[in-house]
């Protein structure tokens, strides 16, 4: 295995764990205000980013493919979870913030996915 995919198998792994954690915290927060979007973006994020990146030791086309597909998943949900909230709150925080931070917490695991599936074995010398 290549070193530039050791480091992005251990970047997604810490992230996956973070991920993971924050999900958990997330769970005592749901609310009867809550959709079934906002709830399975929120653990299809949190649940299966660490078990993806640990596949990917093994097996790095298919962690690749689950990592790209589940970025539009979390962003769709992450995205509609601020501007619902944000509209029963009426903005209380800096709205475009929460939007930017929401976007590029998705797009995480897509451009791990993107590095890992164009990456190849080749022998090294």
């Amino acid at each position: 295995m290549r070193d530039h995919v050791k480091v992005v198998i251990g970047v997604g792994c810490a992230w996956g764990l973070y991920a993971l954690l924050a999900t958990h915290v997330d769970e005592f927060n749901f609310t009867f205000n809550d959709s079934v979007l906002e709830i399975v973006s929120i653990m299809a994020y949190g649940l299966s980013l660490l078990p993806a990146c640990i596949l990917a030791i093994w097996y790095r086309k298919v962690a690749a493919i689950w990592l790209i597909l589940l970025t539009p998943v979390a962003a769709v949900g992450f995205i509609y979870q601020i501007t619902s909230h944000a509209a029963i709150e009426k903005a209380k925080g800096d709205y475009n913030s929460d939007l930017w931070t929401a976007a590029i917490s998705a797009s995480i695991p897509a451009i791990l996915g993107i590095i890992l599936f164009f990456s190849t074995d080749k022998p090294e010398k």
